[in-house]
C-alpha cells in the first residue's frame, strides 16, 4: 500500500465507503508502524497484524473440538 498507488487508492475508497455508510472498517496485515500511521489518516480504522502481536507457535494452541 505504501509503495503502490493502486493499492492506496483501494484502501482510501474502502475507508471512505465505510465512513459514508457508518460501518466499521478493519484493515488486515498491519505489520509496520508506517502502515499504521498511513491508515490513521482515514479515521477510525481498526486493524490486526504482526504489529499488534504474532500468533503463538502451533504447539501452544489448543485443538478445537469439532
Amino acid at each position: 500500500m505504501l509503495d503502490d498507488e493502486d493499492s492506496a487508492a483501494i484502501v482510501r475508497a474502502v475507508a471512505t465507503l465505510g465512513e459514508g455508510l457508518h460501518m466499521p472498517v478493519t484493515a488486515e496485515g498491519i505489520e509496520t508502524q508506517a502502515v499504521l500511521d498511513h491508515l490513521r489518516q482515514y479515521g477510525g480504522i481498526t486493524g490486526q497484524g504482526y504489529l499488534y502481536g504474532r500468533p503463538p507457535p502451533r504447539g501452544r494452541t489448543r485443538r478445537m473440538a469439532g
